[in-house]
């Protein structure tokens, strides 16, 4: 039975694969899609080629970085590293206050002079 790849005819990535007779194989193609038919050792998967010029089936592009993402990770490591050291700003801790109080500053200024969430200069904390 022969083996079909429906891709969306805009972005021309593969939707689904179906072992479809042939006469079945045009009628399943939804208005939006191309029907290809596929050889039998195809090795495709479903949104992972898409087909380009001349029935030749080549790999999607990687999807782009999500930064909106990458954002909210270091926020939340941010977030950690604060939490790590509230305890150096009770009145009686035994530790230089000042300057865990500059070092939760640094930590807190990170998302907004950070250019690139996925390449963080953390700050050091006092006795590292």
């Amino acid at each position: 039975m022969p083996i079909f790849a429906y891709c969306d005819q805009g972005s021309r990535i593969i939707d689904q694969i179906k072992n479809l007779p042939q006469k079945m194989a045009a009628l399943n193609c939804e208005l939006d899609q191309i029907c290809v038919e596929l050889p039998e050792n195809h090795g495709l998967a479903p949104g992972r080629f898409l087909l380009a010029a001349g029935g030749v089936w080549e790999p999607t592009p990687p999807e782009p970085l999500d930064m909106q993402e990458e954002w909210i990770k270091l926020r939340i490591a941010r977030n950690r590293k604060l939490l790590a050291c509230d305890w150096t700003q009770i009145p009686d801790a035994t530790v230089d206050q000042a300057a865990w109080a500059a070092y939760r500053s640094a930590l807190r200024e990170l998302p907004n002079n950070t250019a690139d969430p996925t390449d963080v200069v953390w700050p050091t904390a006092p006795g590292a």
